[in-house]
């Protein structure tokens, strides 16, 4: 029995350390950033979905232009809490949805976007 339980728990761990691996890096997952003072761009991530892979990918290419003056948050609907999240937003994986520096949700976009086409909303939703 004790065996079998220490199998599992590894097992366990494992995949957790391997979940954790897979998600983009560089985001922070800290939900309670948001309305911190600094406004917040939260990417909606869900590790099977082609879609969240596109949009972490166009997220990392212009988070070095932005990060100074934004926080940028990832929200694993896998992870405790992330479904809740999603759900409260009326939100969906693949979006991003952008906060104010008071933490008010002012803008959503949904599915992969360009680069330039980001860049104009963000700028646009912030007024950088």
């Amino acid at each position: 029995m004790v065996k079998k339980l220490l199998v599992l728990t590894l097992a366990t761990s494992s995949l957790l350390v391997f979940a954790w691996l897979m998600l983009p890096q560089g985001f922070n997952t800290d939900i309670m950033q948001i309305g911190k003072g600094k406004p917040a761009i939260v990417l909606i991530y869900d590790s099977g979905s082609v879609e969240s892979d596109q949009l972490s990918g166009t997220l990392n290419q212009m988070r070095g232009e932005f990060e100074e003056r934004v926080e940028f948050i990832l929200v694993d609907v896998n992870a405790p809490g992330g479904r809740d999240f999603v759900n409260a937003n009326a939100s969906s994986p693949a979006s991003v949805l952008f906060f104010s520096r008071n933490g008010e949700k002012v803008a959503t976009i949904y599915g992969p976007q360009e680069a330039a086409t980001l860049n104009k909303i963000i700028n646009r939703v912030f007024d950088f």
